[in-house]
């Protein structure tokens, strides 16, 4: 029985009696079932080369230089260590307890199981741009935003977004979309320095006025007596007073709504900024794969270290003035 060379997916040895395929551009052979699995060449990237395969050329393994690498087990394909499925043939790369490949992860923190392959296609395309280039620009939690991408593009419909609502202009930032980020961060820090700044200036004085004329203090009584002159003496008092009592409470009311509205349009916001994104990049590397896909990952993906500092100034504003201001 004569021999070839081993099929680049299963590593195991072509014998010259066996169904295989070859690719068409640069003669890699295949098991046929190995290549129906992965459904293309797993050296697609390096035929713009115009190298035909060759078994003995180092340049057509696979590389293995990094231990933070997952290993697909289904196209033996590699991926980073954040992948949750194969940017080749698509395949879980979280493995449950009992060996079998369900999709695990979190939506916005809630766990979930379910398998990817059922609903995702890497080939497929959402407003032209494919499933793939959108999971490796979109990068740490791509399968939620490419199935909500999907929902959103397909139905028009689109989930509330808790990171978004929890975290607002963080949130944008954190995943580089700077200026509505950067208007929503500065928006929600200005309303909590004026509720502060409010707060300790005016509202506690006033608060504590209305208490001394009504004889309420902390180690009274407080009886319907004293609730009816403190309600007298705040009838009586002036508008601007008023709008100063209740101007904190206002404002988180405020600062509530932006934080609804932010969960809301959050996904569909995201959709659009990665579209466009994705589009310019294609025409900008339009002639070069290699850079297009480095693009990808360069401007897409999170930006944790300035989502830190908007953490940082959020605590500072919030809670310095109640040390300071005593």
């Amino acid at each position: 029985m004569n021999h070839i060379k081993e099929c680049p997916v299963c590593k195991k040895i072509i014998s010259t009696d066996e169904d295989m395929v070859v690719c068409p551009k640069c003669g890699a052979p295949y098991h046929r079932e190995c290549y129906k699995r992965i459904g293309h060449c797993m050296f697609e990237d390096l035929h713009e080369t115009g190298k035909p395969y060759n078994y003995n050329d180092k340049s057509y393994d696979e590389p293995d230089n990094s231990i933070n690498e997952k290993q697909c087990p289904r196209c033996l394909s590699k991926n980073t260590e954040s992948s949750l499925f194969c940017s080749h043939c698509g395949y879980p790369l979280v493995q449950d307890k009992n060996n079998d490949y369900p999709f695990q992860g979190s939506i916005n923190g809630i766990p979930f199981i379910f398998n990817p392959l059922e609903s995702i296609n890497l080939n497929e395309k959402i407003n032209d741009i494919s499933v793939k280039d959108i999971s490796n620009f979109v990068g740490l939690n791509s399968f939620y935003y490419i199935t909500e991408f999907k929902r959103i593009h397909n139905r028009k419909k689109r989930r509330f977004n808790f990171c978004a609502f929890l975290f607002s202009g963080a949130w944008f930032v954190y995943r580089k979309m700077y200026k509505i980020g950067t208007i929503l961060t500065i928006l929600l820090l200005s309303l909590i320095i004026a509720s502060t700044f409010i707060k300790f200036n005016y509202t506690k004085n006033i608060v504590s006025d209305l208490l001394y004329a009504s004889g309420i203090n902390s180690s009274s009584n407080i009886s319907p007596d004293n609730i009816n002159v403190f309600m007298e003496h705040f009838n009586n008092l002036e508008i601007n007073k008023k709008i100063l009592l209740f101007a904190p409470t206002a404002i988180s009311i405020i600062n509530f709504i932006i934080m609804i509205i932010s969960g809301i349009i959050a996904n569909k916001v995201y959709f659009k900024d990665c579209i466009t994104k994705i589009k310019k990049l294609k025409y900008m590397c339009e002639n070069n794969k290699e850079e297009y896909n480095n693009k990808l990952k360069e401007i897409g993906g999170i930006n944790s270290q300035a989502t830190l500092f908007i953490a940082i100034c959020y605590i500072i504003v919030e809670y310095l003035p109640r040390f300071l201001i005593q």
